[in-house]
């Protein structure tokens, strides 16, 4: 009997089938895994929410800047009404209603960084000079080229200003409450 393996207790040697193993309950770490996914996803939606919205009055006011008609004399007026009404809905509502001329002009100056001014000095002047004075005929129509790259300049600014940083609203703030 020697050279006759052992023989195993039938026990052993069938291999009984018992429970299939689950997914639940499952283990704390999977547990964890799953609340820190859900914690992930519902900050991700408040963020993508928060963003639709402030970014809605910028989408508004380039799509009433592209639809200004192009022979429209009065373009730069309204160009002047859009900005106004769209920082309106991102700063302090008294402090931009107030502002005009010089003042109006160096703060959508102060929105930028210096680097970037320089582009839109020609919208800056436009508005400044070009919304107090009278045109005839003439310059008017030889204006309307200009008007159209006036708001195309707009446009190009509200994209770079808009909205503004967490650091301009607390200036913008405290300026509104001195």
């Amino acid at each position: 009997m020697q050279g006759m393996p052992v023989s195993l207790p039938e026990s052993f040697s069938q291999n009984p089938q018992g429970a299939d193993v689950g997914l639940w309950p499952l283990a704390w770490g999977w547990w964890a895994l799953l609340a820190l996914c859900l914690i992930l996803l519902t900050l991700g939606v408040v963020w993508c929410v928060k963003r639709v919205k402030q970014q809605k009055a910028k989408k508004q006011a380039i799509k009433a800047l592209k639809a200004l008609p192009l022979s429209q004399q009065n373009n730069l007026q309204y160009c002047n009404q859009i900005l106004k009404r769209v920082f309106m809905s991102y700063f302090p509502r008294g402090q931009v209603e107030s502002l005009h001329s010089q003042q109006w002009t160096a703060f959508l100056a102060a929105q930028l960084k210096p680097a970037k001014t320089a582009k839109f000095q020609v919208l800056f002047q436009a508005l400044n000079s070009g919304l107090y004075r009278r045109t005839s005929g003439e310059q008017a129509s030889a204006g309307s080229e200009d008007t159209t790259q006036l708001v195309g300049l707009a446009i190009d600014y509200i994209k770079l200003a808009l909205p503004p940083g967490k650091k301009q609203l607390i200036v913008a703030e405290g300026a509104s409450h001195d």
